[in-house]
């Protein structure tokens, strides 16, 4: 039963839920205390690896500039 909980809140979060459905999860969040801390729990965890995902990006970004200037300086001191 569980596992389709977490389901039903993935696709609601996801988008994929059909109006109807969607509408009619909503009306469980209101109804269902424990649904609700499981939504709850569900979001935040999504937000919290998409913060992440973007601050692994980030560091990508930073290193390959890093490195880019690194090998740039490299290069400009065997041309001398």
């Amino acid at each position: 039963m569980k596992r389709n909980v977490w389901e039903k809140i993935d696709d609601y979060l996801d988008g994929i839920m059909d109006e109807q459905s969607a509408k009619r999860f909503e009306q469980e969040l209101k109804n269902d205390s424990a649904l609700r801390e499981d939504f709850t729990i569900m979001k935040g965890l999504r937000e919290m690896l998409k913060r992440r995902e973007c601050l692994e990006f980030i560091e990508s970004v930073k290193q390959a500039r890093e490195n880019y200037y690194q090998e740039k300086a490299k290069n400009s001191k065997t041309e001398i």
